[in-house]
């Protein structure tokens, strides 16, 4: 993995940013608009709560748990959109029932899983490399970079409920790239 995680950290990077890109659409469109703020409040709380459980639980931090966790990170990337719109969630009564706010809960749970995972791969990698650190850096910002144009330019052509499902696969190639060889057949099912 030494030449390649500038790559997995592009592609990881890739499918976050899209990710945010598509949640924003969806909030925006189908949900309150008020309410697409969460998506990116979500994502720097997914994120930094990711690394916080690497420093936290000192057995994430082995390199071998790199596609486990990209593996994950697809999972919830794929995952997300048909359960949140499985919840039916409802903002305009949101604090009349308590249902509504466990369900919100829910859907915060499952919008931040991503990143959560996510962040766990990045806080990772820059630790275990931080000698690298100013190209580990580039290659996040090019992924991000890549991923806001690629989530644009798909959300206006093939539309935005596709996108959702397609942003996953950088990370999916990403976890195909560093898994042993047993494991390779598990990203690509």
């Amino acid at each position: 993995m030494n030449r390649s995680r500038f790559l997995l950290i592009a592609l990881l990077s890739m499918t976050l940013i899209g990710l945010e890109l598509t949640w924003t659409r969806i909030f925006s469109a189908e949900f309150f608009y008020t309410f697409a703020f969460l998506v990116l409040s979500l994502a720097v709380l997914g994120l930094g709560l990711g690394a916080l459980a690497l420093r936290l639980f000192p057995g994430l931090n082995r390199e071998s748990n790199v596609s486990v966790l990209l593996l994950l990170t697809a999972l919830f990337t794929l995952l997300g959109p048909p359960v949140v719109f499985f919840l039916k969630l409802e903002f305009s009564i949101l604090f009349t029932s308590w249902t509504a706010v466990g369900k919100l809960a829910l859907a915060i749970l499952i919008l931040s899983s991503a990143y959560f995972t996510g962040g766990v791969v990045l806080a990772l990698l820059f630790r275990q490399h931080h000698r690298d650190m100013p190209r580990l850096y580039m290659s996040d910002l090019l992924g991000a970079a890549v991923g806001v144009l690629l989530a644009i330019l798909l959300m206006n052509s093939i539309g935005t409920p596709t996108t959702t499902f397609l942003i996953a696969l950088p990370v999916i190639f990403a976890a195909t790239l560093c898994s042993r060889r047993w494991m390779t057949l598990v990203p690509l099912l």
